[in-house]
């Protein structure tokens, strides 16, 4: 339900963003739990992060765009 709710509201890009948090959520929770985590685990979390906000940022200057080709 959440995942449609995204979809309705931010749209496409961001719903799908979503579906790389888990992997986060899923490290963390086995963190909590007592597992190691790794060098490799800490790259992968940053490129995910990194990742999603591209997706954001270009999403937001596409809807900048568009909105100020309008305008003209």
């Amino acid at each position: 339900m959440i995942y449609y709710f995204l979809l309705q509201e931010l749209g496409a890009v961001a719903a799908s963003g979503s579906t790389y948090i888990t992997p986060v959520v899923a490290l963390l929770i086995g963190w909590a739990a007592g597992e190691k985590v790794g060098m490799l685990e800490l790259a992968a979390v940053v490129l995910i992060l990194a990742s999603i906000a591209m997706l954001q940022i270009g999403r937001q200057l596409a809807v900048r765009v568009t909105a100020q080709s309008g305008d003209v």
